[in-house]
């Protein structure tokens, strides 16, 4: 599971999903549809969510290249 990293906003919208860097204004479209939302998480974060079935591949794919980016941040187990 994935959270936002510190100092990032998303939001979703029609197209998929939204970040906003807070660090450098940085804004980043991730056209992912409704392959991915935001729920909220434990201690007030806020974690990404896969939500179509079947579609886990490519999931993971696009949550790599925005952990690699720095967008967001796998979530330990003991938070």
């Amino acid at each position: 599971m994935y959270c936002l990293s510190p100092g990032i906003r998303a939001r979703e919208e029609g197209f998929g999903l939204l970040f906003y860097s807070s660090k450098d204004a940085r804004l980043t479209f991730v056209k992912s549809g409704r392959l991915l939302r935001i729920e909220p998480g434990p201690k007030g974060m806020r974690v990404l969510a896969v939500s179509c079935s079947g579609a886990e591949g490519r999931a993971d794919r696009v949550l790599a290249a925005l952990s690699k980016k720095g967008l967001i941040v796998e979530l330990r187990p003991d938070i």
